[in-house]
């Protein structure tokens, strides 16, 4: 049985033919054969070289790794093993993000990849990915980018408070959701017709909670088909 799925393959061998750092060329090649032990040693001795490297020669290995390697689908872990996560990567996005100006890009790999890492480092927090993606926002106010994923972000929050309506529980509370989309909708300054539609719908949910609680409903599919809203669907899975 393969370790990794196809893609995870595709990107191994892409890696290998295509980078630039003959130890990181040779790790992949070891790790797309399956020869961990070996593969981890040459990855460990190529952290320990791009350490001692500038940071541009770091920041260099980095967008390569994000920009032409890494994509969807693929076991992140299987390309940035440990030791080149925790003393090469992230380290390099952090001196990106701190710079003057800043780096989008450092603040959208940290986002997507790497919200474990966010949250152990910020656990006194609430919404560490958030506060990441503000910050990126605040300081590189012109970049759309930015602005989507922390749109996407707050969208997020507010479906997984709301992925329990057809069992007639709201997750969280409905008046701060409706906040966060509210902000959310400001972030977005060019037309994204499909995030737009998620906040509208993830608005007239909450907006329909509030008026079933307040009318004394229980059964909320049912209060939302007597008003002419599309109801929430999902499957109960219940845990012993």
């Amino acid at each position: 049985m393969q370790p990794f799925r196809q893609e995870t393959f595709h990107a191994l061998q892409r890696a290998g033919a295509s980078a630039q750092w003959p130890r990181y060329a040779s790790f992949a090649a070891l790790q797309e054969k399956g020869l961990r032990k070996q593969a981890l040693e040459e990855v460990r001795a190529f952290s320990t070289e791009l350490m001692a490297s500038s940071r541009d020669d770091r920041w260099r290995f980095v967008s390569w790794l994000f920009g032409d390697i890494i994509g969807p689908d693929v076991v992140f872990e299987a390309l940035v093993p440990f030791p080149l996560k925790s003393e090469v990567v992230l380290p390099t996005l952090c001196e990106r993000r701190a710079q003057q100006p800043p780096c989008p890009e450092a603040y959208l790999w940290t986002a997507d990849y790497f919200t474990a890492e966010l949250v152990k480092e910020c656990s006194s927090t609430a919404d560490p990915r958030g506060d990441l993606l503000r910050d990126g926002v605040a300081r590189i106010p012109s970049d759309g980018r930015l602005k989507t994923r922390l749109a996407e972000h707050l969208v997020g929050l507010v479906e997984d408070n709301q992925h329990h309506l057809f069992d007639s529980r709201y997750l969280g509370d409905p008046t701060s959701d409706l906040q966060r989309l509210e902000v959310a909708l400001a972030l977005l300054g060019s037309p994204s017709d499909e995030l737009r539609a998620d906040i509208a719908r993830a608005q007239e949910l909450a907006r329909a909670w509030r008026e079933c609680r307040d009318a004394g409903g229980t059964d909320f599919i049912a209060w939302c088909r007597n008003h002419g809203i599309a109801p929430p669907t999902g499957i109960a899975i219940y845990h012993r």
